[in-house]
C-alpha cells in the first residue's frame, strides 16, 4: 500500500510541475531591467540625423553607457537651471536621450508574433531592432506597441534601440524625458485577440442582476481561413461566478472579426466610490478546439447617467464631485511610474475628501487608471492639451492631423475597460479659432466622433476657459459642457 501511496503522489508532483511549466499561448513579459542610455542633450537636426544612422546598428559600442532600470525620468536627475521657464520646473528636460538593450528570447518559437510595449516615452520614440527600423511614436503620454516578429533572432543576440527627442518648447508643463513607463514583451499567436480588443460594457445594472455586453476582436494574420470560438469566465474575488461559449465563426486569412454577447450576471457586486468592487474576465481564444490564446481583464459593474438640472449620477444615486485637477508627473519625484508614490498621492486626496480626478492634459500610466478603480475615484480622462493651434512651437500642435486618430485609438482602447471613467475629454481650452469659427466646431466634432468609435457608451466633454465657448454652438459638439475655472 505503501508502495502505491509513493507511485501516486510522484505521479501527482510530476503533473504539478508540467501543469507549472505549461507556458501560456500568450506571454507578457517585464521589460524594464538591464538598459543601457546615454543623455545626448540639445542637438542640431544634422546632429540628430547622423546619430540616428549609428546608435541602431548592432555593433554599435554602448559600453560606457549608464547601466539602468526602467522608468526612468533623465531630467529629474539634473541640475535645476535659472535660465528655464517656471512653468516647466526649471529643469533641463529637452534633448536626445538614447536607451538600447540586448536580450535573447528564452524558448523562442518562430511561429508567434511578438511586441515590444512601451506604457509610455517622452517623447517623438524612434524604435530598432537589429538595425532595422520599426517605427516611430511622436506623443510622449500615449501608450503604444511595435511588433518585432520579422526583424527577430531566434538564434542568438537581439539589439533594441529606442531614441527619444524632447524638442524645446514641445510642452507648457513639466514632461519629464526617457522611457518614464513600463515596458513589456509580448508574445501572442497568429490567431489572437487584438491589442486591447476586449470590450466589458454596462447595459443596466442593480444588485440583483447586471446585462453586460462583451467584445472581443479577434485577428487571424495566418494565410489561411480559421474557424474560431472564444470562452469566457467571469470571476469576482478569484471566485468563478458565469462562463459562457460564443458562437463560432470562420475569419478569413488577413482579417479581424469582432465576437459579441450579452450576458446577465446575477447579485451583481456594483463598482462605487464607497464599495470599489472589480471583476475579472478571462477571454479564451480556440481554433478547431485548439486553445490558441489567452486574456485577462478587470472591469467594473455600474451605471452613470448625467442630468443638465440634477447632475451625476452612479448607479442612480446622485453624487456629487469634489474634484482635482492631476498632470501626470510625482512633483519632486519627477515623471518617472512609481505606484506607491502614486498611491500615497490618492490616500491623501481621500483624506481631504476627494472623490474625483481630471487628468491634465494628458494620458496617465496605466498604474494610475488601476488605483483610481480600486481606491474609488471617479475619472475625466483627458487626452489632448490642445489640437491643431499650437500653444507652444513644438507641441502636439505638429502632429495633429496626421496622429489624432492613432492616439484617441490608443487611449480609449486601453482606459474603456475603467468603472472609474466617466467622460473622456477631446481638450483643454483649445485654440483653433474661437467663438462661431467653423475649423473650431469641425475638430471638436470629429474628434468626438472619433472617440464614439471606440466607446459609444461615455459621454465626450472638452474643457473651455472662456465664457464664450459656452454660446454659439461650440457647446454642442460635445455631450457635457465644460468650464475651467469660472470665467466672468
Amino acid at each position: 500500500m505503501k508502495k502505491w501511496n509513493i507511485i501516486f503522489l510522484l505521479i501527482g508532483i510530476w503533473s504539478l510541475i508540467n501543469l507549472q511549466g505549461a507556458e501560456s499561448p500568450r506571454t507578457l513579459t517585464k521589460f524594464n531591467d538591464f538598459w543601457s542610455f546615454k543623455n545626448y542633450g540639445i542637438l542640431t537636426e544634422q546632429q540628430l540625423s547622423e546619430l540616428a544612422a549609428e546608435v541602431p546598428k548592432i555593433d554599435f559600442n554602448d559600453k560606457s553607457w549608464r547601466k539602468l532600470k526602467l522608468p526612468h525620468d533623465w531630467a529629474i536627475e539634473q541640475a535645476f537651471s535659472k535660465d528655464l521657464p517656471n512653468r516647466t520646473g526649471k529643469l533641463p528636460w529637452q534633448g536626445v536621450g538614447v536607451y538600447r538593450k540586448s536580450f535573447k528570447l528564452k524558448h523562442a518559437e518562430r511561429s508567434k508574433r511578438y511586441f515590444i510595449h512601451f506604457d509610455g516615452a517622452m517623447s517623438h520614440a524612434q524604435v530598432w531592432l537589429n538595425g532595422k527600423y520599426l517605427g516611430k511614436w511622436p506623443y510622449g503620454y500615449n501608450s503604444f506597441r511595435m511588433e518585432l516578429t520579422k526583424e527577430l533572432n531566434f538564434d542568438g543576440e537581439n539589439q533594441l534601440c529606442v531614441l527619444l527627442n524632447n524638442p524645446a518648447n514641445s510642452s507648457r508643463w513639466y514632461p519629464g524625458g526617457g522611457i518614464y513607463r513600463k515596458v513589456y514583451l509580448v508574445k501572442t499567436s497568429k490567431v489572437a485577440i487584438s491589442h486591447d480588443g476586449v470590450f466589458i460594457s454596462t447595459k443596466s445594472c442593480n444588485q440583483e442582476r447586471a446585462e453586460l455586453t462583451i467584445s472581443a476582436e479577434v485577428e487571424n494574420t495566418t494565410d489561411s481561413d480559421q474557424a474560431i470560438y472564444i470562452h469566457h469566465s467571469i470571476k469576482y474575488k478569484s471566485k468563478t461566478i458565469r462562463e459562457f461559449k460564443s458562437q463560432t465563426k470562420t475569419l478569413g486569412a488577413g482579417t479581424k472579426g469582432d465576437f459579441q454577447d450579452d450576458i446577465l450576471v446575477n447579485q451583481a457586486h456594483l463598482w462605487s466610490i464607497e464599495a470599489p468592487n472589480m471583476y475579472q474576465i478571462q477571454s479564451d481564444v480556440y481554433v478547431d478546439g485548439e486553445l490558441v490564446d489567452s486574456l485577462k481583464n478587470d472591469f467594473g459593474i455600474r451605471s452613470i447617467k448625467f442630468d443638465a438640472q440634477k447632475g451625476f449620477f452612479l448607479n442612480d444615486k446622485r453624487v456629487k464631485l469634489k474634484g482635482v485637477c492631476l498632470h501626470h508627473d510625482l512633483g519632486p519625484l519627477g515623471a518617472a511610474v512609481d505606484r506607491g508614490a502614486i498611491e500615497r498621492r490618492f490616500k491623501l486626496l481621500k483624506e481631504m475628501g476627494c472623490n474625483a480626478i481630471r487628468v491634465a492634459h494628458n494620458p496617465m500610466c496605466p498604474d494610475f487608471m488601476d488605483l483610481c478603480d480600486r481606491m474609488g475615484f471617479v475619472v475625466v480622462n483627458e487626452l489632448f492639451d490642445g489640437w491643431a493651434k499650437s500653444k507652444t512651437e513644438n507641441d502636439y500642435g505638429k502632429h495633429f492631423f496626421e496622429w489624432y486618430e492613432k492616439d484617441i485609438r490608443n487611449f480609449v482602447r486601453r482606459d474603456r475597460n475603467h468603472p472609474s471613467v466617466i467622460m473622456w475629454s477631446s481638450g483643454n481650452e483649445v485654440r483653433d479659432g474661437y467663438f462661431g469659427n467653423k475649423k473650431l466646431f469641425a475638430h471638436s466634432k470629429m474628434l468626438a466622433a472619433e472617440f464614439k468609435k471606440h466607446d459609444p457608451t461615455r459621454p465626450v466633454t472638452v474643457g473651455c476657459d472662456n465664457i464664450w465657448f459656452g454660446f454659439g454652438g461650440f457647446q454642442k459638439t460635445v455631450d457635457i459642457f465644460g468650464y475651467n475655472y469660472k470665467p466672468h
